[in-house]
């Protein structure tokens, strides 16, 4: 099985585990958690790939997948870990 990893800069304040450990949704199918790594199996087209990320820094997420399709699996960790919402309304109240 071939993967490719690659990075995924952020461009505001996250934590991984915080995330992840935050409500419990890790512990359900598909999801799995070791504590450091998320990873999970997701449909690319017709197929069915994995990915697994971790943060091996404050600004940055590395995603290792078995899909061709890096723009697919960036979309769906975006997605899975809400990576664009934007506190700074609720920080303002």
């Amino acid at each position: 099985m071939t993967t490719k990893t690659f990075a995924l800069t952020l461009q505001r304040p996250f934590k991984l585990r915080m995330t992840v450990e935050s409500d419990g949704w890790c512990q359900l199918a598909p999801w799995h958690w070791d504590g450091e790594r998320l990873e999970r199996t997701v449909k690319i087209g017709a197929n069915a790939e994995w990915a697994r990320i971790h943060q091996p820094a404050d600004d940055q997420l590395l995603v290792e997948t078995t899909s061709s399709s890096t723009d697919a699996v960036s979309e769906r960790v975006a997605r899975w870990l809400h990576l664009d919402w934007d506190p700074s309304g609720f920080l303002a109240l």
